[in-house]
């Protein structure tokens, strides 16, 4: 047997990309970043094992993150050549900076209404960071309790 072996894991960068997955992402991505919803979004990437819904979203996010960032004043090289991890750690010190946030959330970890709804909000509050007390901190320990 020749050739490399892989793990199962996603890609996040365009230049692993094998597949082609990269041109819809980009495509995602600029659709996400240009709508602006009153009543909030849902967006569902469905197809079967397998098939890169994994390495869909994380090239989507990367992009999603790069262009957010590169909108408030960082520089494209420097950001663009970030590893994934550095790159989310920009992301996430800045994010007074920025409007845009990005709260990946994956129901199928949860049993219950209850659970789900609870876990939900106190997702989005850790991706929001919320300040403790504050109007929104208040209002999902409402609506999670």
């Amino acid at each position: 047997m020749t050739g490399r072996l892989f793990g199962d894991r996603p890609i996040s960068r365009p230049e692993d990309d094998a597949f082609g997955l990269s041109s819809f992402a980009d495509a995602l991505a600029t659709s996400l970043l240009q709508m602006s919803p009153q009543d909030g979004l849902v967006i569902s990437i469905e197809g079967p094992w397998g098939a890169g819904k994994s390495s869909a979203i994380a090239l989507a996010m990367r992009t999603i993150m790069l262009r957010v960032l590169v909108g408030i004043g960082e520089g494209r090289e420097e950001i663009e050549s970030l590893s994934d991890a550095d790159l989310q750690g920009r992301w996430t010190d800045l994010s007074k900076r920025r409007q845009t946030h990005i709260v990946r959330f994956n129901p199928w970890n949860f049993s219950g209404q209850e659970n789900l709804v609870r876990a939900f909000f106190s997702e989005l509050a850790s991706q929001l960071q919320f300040e403790p007390g504050s109007w929104w901190s208040r209002q999902r320990n409402r609506i999670a309790g």
